[in-house]
């Protein structure tokens, strides 16, 4: 009797051919319900599913489980997904795009603008399948180029056109009074009407670029001005005699600081202070009036004290320039 012996042999593997399904399909319209699917191949089976997407650049985590469900679906879903699945072996990942369609929106950017004689209107609009536009000029289709008007188009963003229609005016004519842009695509259309006649009167609003200039002279000029004043207040301070017709202020004596003060020997006068630049030499000075009583100075009396000159009477005195000087007599002693 034979005894027979079997081995087997179990091989552990990460997860590997990995995939996602969408369904009913990977492009739908907005409002239906999605599902996305995710399988692999691992041993032992994948214990964690992950469900990513990204968003400017960046990876964020939407959901966990083998199935993803949206239901009503909106535009915004429309992107690139991720499964990641993962077994204590390893890691492994498959994406899947979802594109959600729906019919065309004109946005609100657009808008028509006037520059000189000629009209220049935008429709910017988008949809899924991306749309084609229609200009209609008081109800008939711009279809064709001519020498009164000019069509254009350019993408915008992923699912949007920009187009563009150029309307050239004259005195002799007019141009059309309604301007109509209808955007269409498999699912439907939408369409937007320019007011052409809230763009009158006929001349165009300064530029940014003129209102600009102006802007920036006005600013230069009162920068300019408000130095100017600046100067002038800090040289009319520096110089406070230039322009008043005399070289210096009036000095004027008070009879109440003088009167009862001292031993007699103290006299207060009326004196010039001197300011102009450069005055080196020494004026002397004469007695106008004894405002406290006391001896006269004799002729040998000398004069110690700041420097003083005789003041005509009629010269009109500015009380607030009103200074006092102290002129002190000292007798000298006859040999």
């Amino acid at each position: 009797m034979y005894c027979m012996t079997m081995t087997m042999y179990f091989f552990l593997d990460p997860p590997r051919n990995t995939t996602v399904l969408v369904s009913p399909s990977a492009s739908v319209q907005e409002g239906s319900t999605v599902n996305l699917t995710c399988s692999s191949e691992a041993n032992p089976a994948v214990n964690k599913f992950t469900w990513y997407t990204f968003t400017k650049g960046n990876k964020t985590v939407i959901g966990f489980g083998s199935i993803l469900t949206f239901s009503q679906t909106r535009r915004e879903k429309t992107g690139l997904y991720c499964c990641e699945v993962k077994n204590i072996h390893g890691i492994s990942s498959a994406t899947s795009m979802l594109n959600i369609q729906f019919v065309p929106d004109i946005l609100p950017s657009s808008d028509c603008i006037r520059t000189g004689d000629q009209i220049s209107c935008f429709c910017d609009s988008v949809g899924y399948p991306s749309p084609t536009t229609l200009w209609k000029l008081d109800g008939q289709p711009a279809v064709n180029q001519s020498d009164t008007f000019s069509t254009r188009q350019e993408p915008l963003n992923n699912t949007g056109l920009r187009s563009v229609i150029s309307i050239s005016q004259s005195q002799e004519k007019k141009g059309p009074t309604t301007v109509v842009c209808l955007s269409s695509n498999s699912l439907g259309s939408a369409s937007h009407h320019f007011c052409v006649r809230c763009l009158e009167p006929v001349q165009g609003q300064p530029s940014s670029l003129l209102l600009f200039i102006v802007i920036a002279v006005l600013t230069a000029l009162l920068v300019c001005a408000l130095v100017f004043v600046k100067r002038a207040h800090q040289k009319q301070r520096n110089n406070p005699n230039q322009g008043t017709g005399m070289s210096s202020n009036v000095v004027r004596s008070s009879p109440s600081l003088t009167a009862g003060e001292g031993n007699g020997e103290d006299i207060y006068v009326n004196c010039l202070e001197l300011r102009e630049a450069g005055q080196q030499n020494t004026h002397s000075i004469q007695n106008s009036a004894a405002l406290n009583p006391g001896p006269e100075p004799s002729s040998s009396t000398n004069i110690s004290g700041t420097n003083c000159t005789n003041l005509p009477s009629s010269v009109p005195v500015d009380q607030s320039d009103v200074i006092y000087s102290s002129v002190i007599w000292k007798n000298k002693k006859l040999k």
